[in-house]
């Protein structure tokens, strides 16, 4: 009798034993489940938090209106706040001296781990954009004040050079890691107007897209030399608009100037998945939170 109800014991335990080790692995394939989603949120939030590379241009000459230039430093700085952490950004201006350009601001984006915090950041890299930028305009005052006294003339910010710009972020970008993913912003009208000392045999022309016949200007630029390579790198262009109470200043004709800059940006190997051409608005792809306004801010 004893050894009979030990047997039964033993077989309970048997059984148990075994119905515990069924759960057991029906818990862990259902969690190993689980955990694979997790897993893959987590990569797809590390995806979008991967720090970056930013070059922003922001066209600064009197080609725009002040309303237009005010939205161009908003969007700017919008974009820069909304990096990842410790993304590098560098904020140039657009005007006659791309060549060799001053940023208005360059750093690495600082954590900020609230919308408060990044309009607070914002706020500070606006002011300093703001800064020097107006006492940029005040040298270009002074410098063409000299001018006038031996006959000369300063067109600084007069002339746009986009095609200059362009190509100095080519340099930029050679001197940064090339596992970063790259952006170039262009804030502006896209009129580009700069003279090219690289064309008519050395001699120099005008690249004019304030001309009718875009297709000359097309095959005009094919002689001057860029040095970069867009094919992992987004290209945006963002052109500001003025308010409806602001009278239209004669401008090209927008289906020319998009043709002249892809056919420019293809000669560089441009991705078209990664290219994109906004009209007085803000691409959502560069708005990766959400904006929060202190007392006198605007967050957009």
């Amino acid at each position: 009798m004893i050894s009979m109800s030990r047997r039964k014991q033993v077989t309970v335990l048997t059984v148990v034993i075994l119905i515990s080790l069924g759960i057991f692995a029906i818990f862990r394939v259902r969690n190993s489940r689980v955990v694979g989603i997790d897993n893959t949120n987590a990569n797809t939030t590390a995806q979008k938090n991967r720090r970056k590379l930013m070059i922003v241009w922001w066209d600064i000459t009197k080609s725009l209106y002040a309303t237009e230039q005010g939205a161009g430093l908003d969007w700017g700085t919008t974009i820069v706040s909304n990096l990842p952490a410790h993304s590098t950004y560098y904020f140039f201006p657009i005007n006659a001296e791309t060549q060799r350009p001053t940023p208005l601001d360059q750093g690495e984006k600082p954590p900020v781990d609230s919308p408060e915090a990044r309009v607070l950041f914002r706020r500070a890299l606006k002011k300093r954009i703001q800064d020097n930028v107006d006492k940029l305009r005040r040298q270009i005052r002074a410098d063409e004040e000299a001018a006038k006294s031996y006959g000369g003339v300063i067109q600084r910010d007069r002339r746009t050079c986009l095609l200059d710009a362009l190509n100095y972020s080519g340099t930029v970008l050679q001197n940064e890691p090339k596992d970063i993913e790259a952006e170039i912003v262009f804030i502006s009208d896209m009129v580009e107007d700069c003279f090219h000392q690289t064309l008519n045999n050395g001699k120099g022309a005008f690249i004019q897209l304030t001309q009718p016949d875009v297709d000359s200007e097309i095959r005009a630029a094919a002689g001057i030399p860029l040095d970069l390579q867009l094919k992992q790198v987004w290209v945006t262009v963002i052109v500001p608009t003025a308010s409806s109470d602001t009278p239209v200043r004669q401008r090209p004709d927008m289906n020319g100037l998009q043709k002249f800059w892809r056919a420019t940006f293809q000669r560089c190997g441009l991705n078209t998945d990664k290219y994109q051409w906004s009209i007085g608005v803000l691409p959502p792809r560069l708005i990766t939170g959400p904006q929060t306004a202190l007392s006198g801010e605007n967050p957009s």
